[in-house]
């Protein structure tokens, strides 16, 4: 028998059966006790408490300084046992009374971003517990602060994982690994997670995901599968069992790690299998076996939780002191942890296959110390925190007063755009994790919800249906009731609310149901059976209507819910006190701001957006599926053929005038038809007369409403105002402080503002991909949100005009003479297909159809929506084509070639690697099925891919530059597309290269 101390804990294994079989020396050494380091603890919870505070206390290498947690419970309770150590309230207050060497972190999930900030500002190092972070942004975040940070991955310190590590060349090459860990939490509805949503992969199974990665590197792919939570007598939220497949590309090797919290016993095992044999770890023992499966190596250990607690802390604090190099689970040492944590938490949620991101060295943090932002958020003053208390948008169900609980989260929904929509996306939420969906009887869309709950599989009582009696039903309560539970197939909805406080007629919906008010509704809300209906509620109530309600004498029922909207420009404090003081719970629909609200726009929200160096919309969350009506026209007409099509849109200077184009029209448009209103009339073809006056309004109709809509076009341009992030949006806003103030200061232009211009990726019918450089300010405004005419009711009334037009045409013209006839239809057609060809417009087809037969190449045009909105449309440069070559490597063309369009790409691939996707643009391109699943182990895809996005890195394309110098040949007349100038721009408009630079 051998043993050895170090640091505290007993190692020893038996003497191998064979006495030639190898002995390893496990790496370890004793801890230095040269002093005691002063440890402040964060968090009173079961893991502060009892692991890290009953295991340091009695520790003469740590003392334990000072302690802190917001419950007050809690903290009595500790002071009643242990007198003598200061304990806070706030982390703010005992970093006033103290300096330790670092402070130990254990709180829930959520706090621990705003902890770390906390202590960073004051010089603490941090020992976290787990999860590292919650994203890569987070992780990068956190990295960049000033102070030392390590992870509590106890397991790295743990002697048979130890061991395990230094034993792996016994196996040769790795084939597979098999883990597992497994615990029996028996109150899983008792403890934070109930609230948090935290499942065990994310909780109990990151130390086996860690310790897979620590010992054989971060797999290449993983695929988690998960089991919601089954104990039916408990309420809370996460997966309870959960399996992640991985594979490590280029390796022989995949991986299974099993974790599950709601298992019989307590179990962790990992089963290693290679050329030479097998590694087996059962709980703390470690035996190998050779390859036919014969005990070579038996070792036994012994850990005791009080001894690896205190190496891992005595470790850290020599680490932040400086007596050690490094500290085995410092936050430099788990990137590749926490992008394996994040691509399973991906797989679970979405289900599909999630490749680990590759932090790059270079990508900027979201976060740093000089952040004004940060210090403003993290404000140490005010800031608490509590194993035991969390924020109230981080609970995942709250309460009702009738006693059940509903999810904090919901989908709402509304009237669909198309068939099959709404379907779609209520199966992709639940795939997603939502357990709320909220529908209206008025929104006509119950019955797609109901299939898609059903085709689901996911038993109905762990969803919340929530919906809503429609205005007109308010006097048959019963039959609007059996009406939507016969839509959403379902027996019975967890809540049903009144819409509206309003009445209207079912015969007539513009009159208010006589002698009925939303009081003689409630009454019939409140005799519904609980077997349909669980609980009823109100929405769009508000003080006064609140009020009529409660005092009148038939109201015999309180309102579980008020749902109403609820956003920061929207705050309604007073109903919400009312409601809160009445027991009403209150939902917020549009929370993320409705689609007039100017909440994108907010000067707080755009300074957190530029802080965390992200768009408004991607801070806030408001994500628009629909796009501006005379976009997607447009749209829909250009001629796109190929992915290669960029859109440059840009505000001209310098106006266009096209009255002169307006005045050719119409003159002749009046020649042909006034011709054929004369030619009627010496006929006596009345008929024929009424069809050309019908078609004399159509065209004035439709020249009306064309210019109707680049009027609208032209007024939201003039309003739309740059963003104060961007340089021009801050010059903007100093112009104007320079009306009252003199003394304002200009701001100089440098790399600290947004870019104007943001890069927008629209997905075809067909799947072709067209990228659009759009200026931020005016994406919402003129793209997303349907521009507006000066006078809506006389835009109404010429489209009236036109549609009786249009009807007195199609009847006069079957009844007219056939010379009338055979004119009106050939005047028709050829004036149809001009259009069709753009004939005098920007993007004819016939100029381009000339440009490609004579030159073999397409030439850049500009299209022009308004007088200043402008629009230039081309395609990637030839030099952007990617050249193979015999040895299989990937190289770009040389800026001096030029190649027929028929032999450029027109691959998908290739575009995507032009574009230099983000990860969160390959995030959404992967959610829409855009990008190739991996299939049979075949990445040859994927490797060609990200060898082309390496070339494309090293010299990306300039868009703006790009956009200048085609534009400035549409000034000087030259539109040849032979001139290659038009496709590749010269190396001096190549981002990073200077015109008159002589460098190589």
């Amino acid at each position: 028998m051998h043993r050895r101390h170090s640091g505290g804990l007993l190692r020893s294994w038996k003497r191998p059966l064979f006495q030639n079989s190898p002995r390893f020396k496990v790496e370890s050494y004793v801890l230095p006790r040269l002093r005691s380091y002063s440890i402040a603890l964060i968090g009173l919870g079961y893991r502060g408490y009892r692991s890290h505070f009953k295991s340091l206390f009695t520790d003469p290498s740590n003392s334990i300084v000072a302690v802190c947690d917001t419950d007050r419970g809690v903290l009595d309770t500790f002071s009643n046992n242990h007198p003598d150590v200061p304990a806070y309230l706030s982390l703010a207050q005992l970093l006033r009374e103290h300096a330790p060497d670092f402070a130990i972190l254990s709180v829930p999930h959520g706090f621990h971003m705003d902890c770390v900030m906390a202590l960073s500002d004051k010089g603490v190092p941090i020992l976290k517990e787990k999860p590292v972070t919650e994203c890569m942004d987070e992780f990068r975040s956190m990295s960049a602060l000033p102070v030392k940070i390590g992870v509590t991955f106890q397991k790295r310190f743990e002697p048979q994982f130890i061991h395990l590590k230094n034993l792996l060349p016994l196996v040769g090459d790795v084939a597979t690994v098999q883990a597992s860990l497994t615990l029996n939490i028996e109150k899983l509805d008792a403890t934070w997670r109930a609230s948090s949503g935290v499942g065990t992969a994310e909780d109990l199974g990151c130390h086996m995901l860690d310790i897979v990665t620590w010992m054989f590197g971060a797999p290449s792919s993983v695929m988690t599968y998960g089991v919601s939570p089954i104990r039916p007598c408990q309420v809370y939220g996460g997966d309870d069992i959960s399996d992640v497949i991985m594979d490590w590309e280029g390796i022989n090797r995949t991986g299974h790690v099993h974790m599950s919290r709601v298992a019989y016993d307590f179990s962790q095992s990992i089963t290693v299998t290679g050329s030479n044999g097998y590694l087996i770890l059962d709980g703390s023992n470690i035996v190998h076996r050779d390859s036919r499966g014969h005990e070579t190596l038996r070792v036994v250990h012994n850990p005791v939780e009080k001894d690896v607690i205190r190496s891992m802390v005595q470790e850290f604090g020599d680490w932040v002191t400086g007596k050690r190099p490094d500290f085995l689970s410092s936050l430099e040492s788990l990137t590749e942890t926490v992008s394996v944590m994040d691509a399973v938490k991906s797989s679970l949620s979405g289900r599909k296959i999630q490749r680990p991101l590759r932090p790059s060295t270079t990508m900027t943090p979201c976060l740093t110390t000089n952040n004004s932002f940060a210090k403003l958020a993290i404000n140490a003053n005010s800031a608490k925190y509590s194993t035991q208390a969390y924020f109230p948008f981080q609970q995942r169900t709250f309460q009702l007063k009738s006693g059940a609980k509903i999810p904090a989260v919901g989908l709402g929904t509304r009237r669909a755009q198309r068939p099959g929509e709404i379907y779609q996306a209520v199966q992709v939420a639940l795939q997603a994790g939502y357990r709320s969906i909220d529908t209206a009887q008025s929104s006509g869309n119950e019955d797609e919800i109901g299939k898609a709950i059903f085709d689901s599989g996911i038993p109905r009582e762990e969803i919340w249906i929530t919906t809503k009696l429609d205005n007109q039903w308010h006097n048959r309560v019963d039959r609007a009731i059996e009406a939507s539970l016969k839509a959403l197939k379902v027996d019975y909805v967890d809540l049903y609310l009144m819409h509206w406080p309003i009445s209207t007629d079912p015969d007539d919906l513009t009159k208010q149901l006589p002698n009925w008010s939303f009081v003689d509704t409630w009454q019939q809300m409140q005799l519904i059976s609980k077997a349909k209906v669980r609980n009823v509620g109100v929405s769009n109530f508000g003080v006064k209507h609140l009020e009529t309600l409660l005092y009148d004498e038939t109201c015999h029922v309180t309102p579980a819910v008020n749902q109403i909207e609820l956003h920061p420009y929207w705050k309604s404090r007073n109903l919400l006190e009312y409601c809160h003081s009445h027991g009403i719970h209150c939902t917020a629909y549009s929370c993320l701001g409705s689609s007039e609200s100017a909440l994108p726009a907010d000067p707080t929200l755009l300074d957190i957006a530029r802080a965390r160096q992200k768009t408004p919309q991607q801070i806030f969350g408001i994500v628009t599926g629909n796009l501006a009506s005379w976009f997607t026209r447009w749209m829909q007409v250009q001629d796109f053929e190929t992915s290669r099509s960029l859109v440059y849109w840009e505000i001209a200077e310098v106006p266009q005038n096209k009255s002169g184009g307006f005045i050719v029209a119409g003159i002749i448009s009046f020649v042909f038809t006034g011709f054929l209103i004369v030619m009627t009339i010496l006929a006596n073809d009345w008929y024929g007369f009424a069809n050309a006056v019908a078609l004399a309004v159509l065209t004035g109709v439709r020249s009306y409403l064309l210019q109707a809509n680049r009027n609208a076009i032209d007024r939201a341009v003039e309003a739309a105002k740059p963003l104060r992030t961007t340089f021009v949006g801050a010059m903007n806003e100093w112009r104007e402080k320079m009306k009252t103030d003199g003394d304002a200061i200009q701001p100089q232009q440098d790399s600290k503002w947004r870019p104007e211009v943001v890069k927008i990726l629209v997905a075809m019918p067909d799947s072709r991909i067209v990228t659009m450089f759009i200026p931020e300010h005016l994406l919402r405004p003129i793209f997303v949100t349907d521009v507006s005419p000066s006078s809506r009711w006389r835009y109404r009334l010429v489209q009236w005009v036109g549609w009786v037009a249009f009807s007195v045409h199609i009847v006069t013209l079957g009844m007219a003479q056939l010379a009338a006839q055979l004119y009106v239809v050939v005047v028709m057609v050829t004036s149809t297909v001009l259009i069709c060809y753009g004939v005098g417009c920007d993007d004819s087809r016939i100029y381009k159809w000339w440009c490609e037969k004579s030159e073999g190449s397409s030439p850049p045009y500009p299209v022009w929506a308004g007088k200043r909105l402008k629009a230039t449309v081309f395609e990637w440069p030839h030099h952007f084509e990617f050249i193979r070559s015999k040895d299989g490597s990937w190289s770009r063309r040389l800026s001096t070639d030029i190649i027929n369009r028929k032999q450029r790409s027109t691959a998908r691939q290739d575009l995507y690697a032009w574009l230099d996707l983000s990860p969160e643009e390959m995030g959404s391109l992967s959610d829409w099925h855009l990008l190739p699943h991996r299939r049979d182990h075949d990445d040859s895809w994927w490797m060609d891919f990200d060898a082309k996005r390496l070339l494309v890195q090293e010299n990306p394309l300039k868009i703006t530059d790009l956009s200048e110098r085609i534009n400035e040949r549409f000034e000087n007349g030259v539109k040849k597309a032979a001139d290659a100038s038009h496709y590749r721009p010269p190396e001096d408009i190549e981002r990073g290269r200077d015109e008159d630079s002589t460098s190589t």
